[in-house]
């Protein structure tokens, strides 16, 4: 056996090592870019669930996001009003501790009234909230055109996902 022999052998296994490394320089590329997340929407991340470099089960919950844009509001209503209550009423959401009023509009109104307390649940949505209005805060809300108050408002994300994959919510 020749020195040069040897010496392309070498070579050759060199050359083969370095194309492996190479390949799997490219797969960790094309995983690293399979490992990214995109919301189904714009929004603001409240709670994040996992850790950066974690590595989660399929299914499990990455994030919460609460979409920006409108607000809905939830109200309790006493079923009696459902003679008078429509979509597309007209609202103001009194928010509690700022004083603030925002105007609305009744979206729908729920299907089940609660047996117990002869209430149903009514949303609604406030187009324009300013910045320190927070889903999850609460008020009054008051019917235009009438004398009711809701018990209780209380603000909710326009739609909130769970950010796990596949949008689920």
């Amino acid at each position: 056996m020749s020195y040069q022999a040897a010496g392309r052998l070498d070579a050759a296994i060199a050359a083969a090592e370095a194309e492996q490394a190479a390949a799997e320089a490219r797969r960790a590329r094309l995983k690293v870019q399979q490992c990214k997340v995109r919301a189904p929407f714009d929004g603001w991340v409240v709670e994040r669930h996992v850790d950066i470099a974690e590595t989660p089960q399929p299914g499990t919950r990455l994030l919460t996001i609460v979409k920006r844009g409108p607000l809905e509001v939830e109200m309790i209503v006493p079923a009696a009003w459902l003679s008078w209550l429509n979509p597309s009423q007209a609202f103001t959401f009194r928010v509690d501790g700022l004083g603030t009023e925002l105007r609305g509009q009744v979206m729908r109104i729920g299907a089940v009234v609660d047996e117990v307390s002869q209430t149903v649940r009514v949303y609604g949505v406030v187009d324009t909230p300013p910045p320190r209005v927070k889903p999850g805060m609460s008020g009054q809300v008051s019917f235009l055109g009438t004398r009711a108050q809701a018990r209780r408002g209380t603000a909710s994300g326009n739609s909130s996902n769970s950010g796990k994959p596949g949008g689920g919510a």
